[in-house]
């Protein structure tokens, strides 16, 4: 039930970030942004053309993992967190957000972050529970993400 309620509110977001940017091209978007690639009816037409329409897509720091949803805390990437904190390896970033957004909502297949590139390790929290919270190995730093279910 929370994913759904997370899924519909992404795809709220994601449609209002898209009639605000509506104007906006590919080369105009800021980083952090993936442009998401639209068939367009030119002012006046009356059909499909060849011209294309991207609409800039904000997307949060994030990592799914085991079905859950794990939000950067609390500031992009995530709180940089001591080694001693970090317990054993769970798992893996295994894909990264898509380049072009086709169709609403997305659907994202577990293993996906958006800032930490596949192969990034991740690992349980000591003294939290994996559903709570989990870090993310990088450049020899960790980072804290929680769940937000």
């Amino acid at each position: 039930m929370k994913r759904i309620f997370f899924l519909h509110t992404m795809a709220l977001l994601l449609f209002l970030t898209a009639f605000a940017a509506c104007t906006r091209t590919a080369e105009d978007a800021p980083s952090g942004t993936v442009s998401a690639q639209t068939d367009a009816i030119p002012e006046g037409g009356s059909g499909a053309s060849d011209i294309n329409t991207y609409i800039d897509v904000e997307w949060e720091d994030f990592i799914l993992f085991g079905g859950r949803y794990y939000h950067g805390a609390p500031v992009f990437r995530g709180q940089e967190i001591s080694p001693d904190d970090v317990g054993e390896r769970i798992g893996a970033v295994l894909h990264g957000v898509p380049a072009h957004v086709t169709s609403m909502p997305v659907e994202l297949e577990d293993g996906t972050s958006f800032i930490n590139p596949v192969g990034t390790p991740l690992y349980a929290v000591r003294g939290r529970p994996v559903e709570e919270a989990i870090a993310a190995g990088a450049d020899g730093k960790y980072y804290l993400y929680l769940c937000r279910d």
